[in-house]
Order: structure tokens, then sequence, then C-alpha cells
């Protein structure tokens, strides 16, 4: 997984993202990596970013992280809390404030100091009683630190920005936190996780990332604790690093690959990746050539079609018993063949150099060998087990975990689908259909995926006839689901 800050991180100066970093992690989530952003700004920041580039985010520091539209995560600072602390800031002339769901409560003009922010109203803090979000104290040098560090509940914490903004925050409101949660909403380990970030806030998260990398425009404090530095924000430094770290092949020199593509727009594609990895390969474009190459040449991996793949499949162990098989197939075309190892097209680098370093989803760990002997996972109806593996990478203890969490997840999404259909709340009836659709699409229940989408989808256009008519007999296939994966994992 990747976890990113964005203001002096991904952001470049003038808050935008680069065409150059956009490709880049987009590529990333094709190789099926998980990539989130991890910001001191509120939910208003998704406006700041490509859509469609983000499988979940954290805000205010951490106070909240969302899969998509669900809240998985909340560290809150309770009113009752915040009022004693923002009455002696407004007494003692500091300005400040609070946020919540993006409408911001200050004792100032806020717009003199941020003009882009409309969504506010000045209050009295003695008879506030709002939660929030965050406080923040503007303009908070090393005076206002320590007044504020002074009269701090022992539940709260204060961090300040390179720029003075002082921000008090829940004690669990931090990004690494936020970001642990993700991961393991995900079952994604600790160690597969990097993390980019320039201020003192993103601290925690590059500390507990498996691999934590400093900007090159980071405050000196974060360079020295980070695990490695790469170019700035304005050099597109994490779109340079993370194609140096992972569209890479490790003993290039040794690897071979044969192509076996007939599509010319996919094997043109292909071919000029793989060599741009300095992996040796070759095209082959007819059956009788394939099969002449696989006798003769040393080929450590074979990039096949789908037309071809399930012959080969039997074919190529008796061959050669090393060489790996990959299928090259469109999304679309994925869930048709059983196969352990897959790059999705059109390829990208990142995804090719995955494959071929044999590496774990999002890691340069090696995926240990399966050894002799380890426990295999039954046959569970209504579930491709082989494609849920296959995004373990093999791994059976991975995938039962991930089942095992599916399982628990999903008891809970039913019973949030359940309420808010009771209240007829369709808007979020689709939110909770669509965390079950995406839960289900990666473990390999194909149909169940496809049944949530179709409720996600009438959710969305308000339409309850076709819910009320589909509703039960999802639950009901859910939770006979729900009973055969139990029963598999114990």
């Amino acid at each position: 997984m990747i976890a990113t800050d964005l203001d002096g991180t991904l952001l470049r100066d003038d808050k935008t993202v680069s065409k150059r970093t956009e490709d880049v992690l987009r590529h990333c989530r094709d190789a099926g990596i998980k990539v989130v952003f991890a910001t001191g700004r509120s939910g208003s920041a998704t406006r700041l970013v490509p859509d469609g580039l983000f499988d979940g985010y954290a805000v205010n520091n951490g106070a909240a992280a969302m899969d998509g539209g669900e809240m998985i995560y909340k560290r809150f600072v309770p009113y009752e809390t915040a009022r004693p602390l923002l009455t002696a800031c407004d007494r003692h002339g500091l300005k400040a404030g609070t946020q919540l769901d993006g409408w911001h409560y200050t004792n100032f003009d806020i717009s003199e100091v941020w003009p882009h922010i409309t969504e506010y109203k000045m209050v009295d803090f003695s008879t506030h009683e709002l939660d929030g979000e965050k406080l923040y104290i503007e303009d908070c040098g090393s005076e206002e630190t320590t007044f504020v560090e002074a009269r701090l509940p022992q539940d709260l914490y204060l961090t300040v920005s390179r720029d003075k903004l002082g921000q008090v925050m829940h004690k669990d409101a931090t990004k690494s936190k936020a970001v642990a949660e993700l991961a393991r909403h995900w079952g994604i380990a600790r160690e597969e996780i990097v993390a980019f970030g320039d201020d003192l806030n993103d601290l925690d998260m590059l500390s507990y990332a498996g691999t934590g990398v400093a900007m090159g425009n980071a405050l000196d404090k974060v360079k020295t604790a980070a695990d490695d530095i790469c170019l700035s924000n304005e050099e597109d430094g994490l779109a340079d690093w993370l194609l140096k770290k992972l569209a890479s092949v490790v003993g290039a020199e040794k690897k071979g690959v044969l192509i076996c593509e007939q599509r010319d727009a996919v094997a043109g594609a292909v071919l000029s990746t793989v060599k741009s990895l300095n992996v040796r390969c070759k095209l082959v474009t007819a059956e009788t050539g394939l099969y002449t190459e696989m006798k003769s040449g040393d080929w450590s991996h074979i990039f096949a079609a789908p037309s071809l793949f399930d012959n080969l499949q039997i074919l190529a162990p008796r061959l050669n018993p090393e060489t790996k098989l990959v299928l090259l197939a469109s999304p679309g075309e994925l869930g048709s063949h059983h196969a352990l190892s897959a790059i999705t097209v059109p390829v990208n680098p990142i995804s090719v150099a995955n494959v071929l370093n044999g590496t774990l989803i999002g890691t340069q760990k090696p995926v240990p060998a399966e050894p002799d002997g380890q426990e295999k996972i039954m046959a569970i109806e209504g579930l491709d087990v082989q494609k849920g593996l296959a995004v373990m990478g093999g791994s059976v203890e991975k995938y039962k975990y991930i089942l095992s969490v599916f399982v628990q997840d999903a008891f809970e999404k039913a019973g949030k689908l359940k309420a808010s259909l009771d209240g007829e709340d369709l808007t979020l009836y689709a939110t909770h259909a669509h965390a079950l659709k995406s839960a289900a699409g990666y473990i390999g229940a194909g149909e169940l995926s496809e049944a949530a989408d179709g409720l996600e989808r009438a959710g969305k256009r308000q339409d309850m006839a076709f819910i009320e008519g589909h509703n039960a007999a999802f639950i009901e296939a859910l939770e006979e689901m729900l009973g055969r994966i139990s029963k598999a994992v114990k």
C-alpha cells in the first residue's frame, strides 16, 4: 500500500498533481497496489486530487479514515472537551476554530486568512455544542504553543505545521493509526506499506510504515526519521522513487520472457515494456512457433493471451517446471481463467516488474514458497478460491486471514444495509452495497459482488422497487456464503 501526504508531498507548490505522478499512481493501482492519502486537511481535500486516483484516504490528521464512501475510522474531539480550551484561547486573543463536516466554527473571520473557505460561522465558544474533527489555532508560534500545551486535556495533543498552523487532535487521531486501520481493513501488513511525507505531522506515519520516505523538501527532522529520501515535490519525488523501486527487475540479466500474444496492440506494448526493464524477451504470434520456442528456449516466464493460456497451463510445466506462466488479460477476461499470476492490459512497467520479481503486491519482499504439506484451503461454493489466492500472492495463510476479516466486516455491513433500508435512506444504502461489492470481489466472490453492484446502482437511482425485489435474496446468499467461509477457515 502507498500512503502519501498531500501538501508538500503529492501536490506541487501550485496545489496540483503532475501528470507524471498521476500516471505512476494509476500504474500502481493497476498492479493491485492500494493507494491512499493522509492529510491535515478536511474532506474537501478530495477536490485537489484527480478522480479515481485513490482507494481511500485519511483526513484531519487521521481523525477519520474513508474506504470510498464508507468511514471506517473516527476519532473526534467531544465538544465538552473542546469548549474549555477554545474559550481559553479566545480570552487570550488567539484566533481559534473547530471543524466538522466541512464547516468551520471560529472566533474570527476565516475568509480574511483563507479566502477560499466559504463554509464557516463565527460563534461563541462558551455555548458551542458540536464535536470537532479537529481544533486549530492560526499563527501558532512558540508563545502560543506554550499557552495551548499548558491547557491541553490528557486525551488531546497539539501539532504545529511549518506554516504555524496549530492543530489539536484526539490522541488517537493520527495519520499512522488511520493508515493502519485502512491497511487492516484490506488485510495489508505493516511491512507492505510505503509512506511519503514532508512535515512534522507526517512523522508518525513514516515511522509506522514498513518504509518511510521523506521528500527532498521535507523538514530536517523528518528526513532524519525517514528510511529514505526522494526528490522534492516540485521534482515529482514520489513518482521518481516509486518508478525506481517498483519498475525495476532484480536479476534482470538472468530472466527471459516468451510473449505469446496475437493482438498487435497488446503484443507491441508488452514487448516494449519488458525490454524497458532490461529483460530478454521474444514475441511469438503463431502456435507452431510457440511450442518450438518453449522447447528450445530458456524462459523464466511465459506471458500468454487468454486464447492460449489454458492449453499452456497444462503443457508448460511438462517442458520446464521452473517456468512461470502469466495470463495477459483485460479485467473482464480475468474471471474465466484460473491464474495464480496475471497482468491486466494495457500493461505498465510496475505491474510487469511485480510479476518478474515474484513479489507480494506493493512490496519488494519475495513471496514465500509454499512448503510441502502446507495447509490447503478447501473449495468453497460460490467463491473463486484461485482468484482470491492470486490476489494474496498465492499465500493460503494470508487468504484465510482476509476471509476471516470479510466474515466479520460483512456481518456488520449487512446490518448497516438493513438499517439504511429501514430508514429509507437509499443513498446510504448504496454506500454500504458498494462496500460489500468491493469486499466480495476482492476475495473472489464474483456472483455476490455482481448482486451487490446491482443493489448499489439501484440505490443511486433511488429505485426502491428493485431493491425490495432483490435485497432479501442478496442477504440470504450473503449469509450462506459467510457460513461456508466460516466453516472453511476454522
